[in-house]
């Protein structure tokens, strides 16, 4: 038995001397580095590659741009709307539009044109 204690006992201190783990902490360091060249790697990939973050603000930023545009769109399809409505019900709509587009005038009116 005390032979067995003895020697347990050795192993545990030499376990225990300078420079015994060595290898040990050079793969601890081989591995710290891998980590962070992975986790570099995969930031630079969620920023800068496709569908990153640089793709989604991107995108927010198109799509913003085409409601815009989009509300512009549906403003002037509202102002045709109604210009189609005055034109089917009377003459005072189409006879305003020849005015203005064609210079046209009535038989009873005097035709001015003022120059400066």
């Amino acid at each position: 038995m005390i032979v067995l204690s003895t020697l347990a006992r050795q192993r545990s201190l030499a376990c225990h001397k300078p420079g015994h783990y060595k290898g040990g902490q050079e793969r601890l360091k081989l591995l710290l580095a891998s980590g962070i060249v992975l986790a570099i790697l995969l930031a630079y990939t969620l920023t800068f590659g496709k569908g990153g973050l640089l793709d989604i603000w991107k995108m927010k930023r198109d799509i913003v741009t085409q409601q815009v545009q989009n509300e512009r769109l549906q403003q002037r399809n509202r102002e045709l709307a109604g210009e189609i409505v005055n034109l089917q019900k009377g003459t005072e709509a189409i006879e305003e539009r020849a005015r203005s587009d064609l210079g046209l005038i009535r038989s009873d009116e005097v035709f001015v044109q003022i120059i400066e």
